[in-house]
């Protein structure tokens, strides 16, 4: 390498793939900024927290997950200025968030059976998330737990933009954090 040449660090992958209830899913997870690594070794808490999620029931504003039983979501695990620049392109506010979700464009199921519907790309921040997790006295794999789900259902077509959406969103997320033998996360907060 050459003097002043700055290497990448590497991208780590998991994948992983589940029946349920007749569902055919797959997780990608991309380790983009190494310092998630220091959290977890295996990230396997992830793996029921995105199941869970990516189980769940679409809705009509997620028409292609609505129709396929095989299901594939990206989790990325990224960092606050990644996160800042896709805020500010995408949703023009420029600065960091916990989570985005990206549902897929695409408009037709796979030619082949055997083939995923590719649902959409949810990507966190690592220093947002765990700052979060410290200022709200949260540990940091439960409150990750969570921004997973919540990030999945987004995928599936779930939101908060109207206080109806998210009493359903939200009842759900609390539901599947249960499930989990994780506890609320909106606990003494005020909700939409």
């Amino acid at each position: 390498m050459d003097q002043g040449e700055v290497s990448e660090p590497e991208t780590l992958s998991i994948e992983w793939s589940e029946m349920r209830d007749g569902q055919n899913l797959e997780i990608e997870v991309i380790i983009e900024e190494q310092k998630w690594c220091e959290i977890s070794s295996d990230f396997s808490f992830l793996k029921e927290a995105a199941f869970l999620a990516l189980s769940q029931e679409a809705i009509k504003t997620a028409p292609l997950a609505m129709k396929s039983p095989h299901r594939l979501a990206v989790l990325m695990l990224s960092d606050n200025e990644s996160i800042r620049e896709l805020n500010k392109t995408y949703r023009g506010k420029d600065k960091p968030t916990n989570v985005l979700s990206f549902p897929s464009s695409e408009v037709s199921l796979p030619g082949e059976e055997s083939e995923p519907v590719h649902i959409g790309d949810a990507i966190l921040a690592y220093e947002y998330v765990t700052e979060e997790a410290k200022n709200e006295k949260k540990p940091i794999k439960s409150h990750l737990s969570h921004l997973v789900i919540h990030g999945v259902l987004h995928l599936l077509g779930y939101d908060h933009e109207t206080s109806k959406d998210a009493e359903t969103m939200e009842t759900l997320e609390i539901r599947l954090m249960k499930q989990l033998g994780l506890d609320n996360p909106y606990e003494g907060e005020f909700v939409i």
